[in-house]
């Protein structure tokens, strides 16, 4: 619980400065000097200028109170799922999160902005390319499998479970998405999952 408050005052202070046992923790993120720095802060700008910032609105008059503590029960849910989404691209995005929140540069400033835009030091819209420099490949079995696992080791894993654990997993099958590149657990078509 310390950790996602951790990130979400960290989030909080990215939006406020944004709008006016892991090597990935080693990862430095530098302030940028120079024609490099300027070349780059424009390269990153024009990427973030291709996401449109939306404001979203609601009239809540005509909700009842109890509809409204609820719609605001859900939107503190959002920022912990938002959190905890963040957590799962790579186990290395709390850690490059902080050193981005610590940049006052331009260019820091920029690299934070993308940053939360794409959850993570990689762009979305370009392939997944790292545009932060130091950071790896995105790891295609993202913070939810240890760095090495295959398909192999998970399937044993799962061998060595206890028969009623394995029971309540395997009413999933384990799926690798070759063109997307992820392992997924999905649910068995014959599969009875309400029970």
């Amino acid at each position: 619980m310390k950790n996602v408050i951790l990130i979400f005052a960290a989030l909080a202070m990215a939006a406020t400065g944004a709008c006016s046992g892991d090597p990935a923790s080693e990862i430095p993120v530098r302030p940028g000097t120079s024609a490099t720095a300027d070349s780059e802060l424009s390269k990153l700008e024009a990427m973030t200028r291709r996401f449109a910032p939306v404001e979203l609105t609601a009239d809540l008059s005509t909700l009842p109170e109890t509809e409204r503590r609820v719609l605001a029960k859900l939107v503190e849910a959002a920022k912990v799922f938002d959190a905890l989404f963040l957590r799962q691209v790579w186990s290395g995005n709390e850690a490059m999160l902080m050193d981005l929140v610590r940049d006052e540069s331009p260019l820091g400033r920029a690299r934070l902005r993308y940053f939360l835009i794409n959850k993570g030091p990689w762009s979305r819209l370009d392939d997944d390319g790292a545009f932060i420099p130091g950071a790896p490949a995105k790891p295609e079995e993202a913070n939810y499998y240890p760095a090495a696992a295959t398909r192999a080791d998970v399937e044993a894993w799962l061998q060595s479970l206890p028969t009623a654990a394995r029971g309540v997993l395997t009413r999933f099958k384990l799926e690798r998405n070759i063109s997307r590149g992820f392992i997924s657990f999905l649910p068995r078509p014959d599969a009875d999952i309400v029970s």
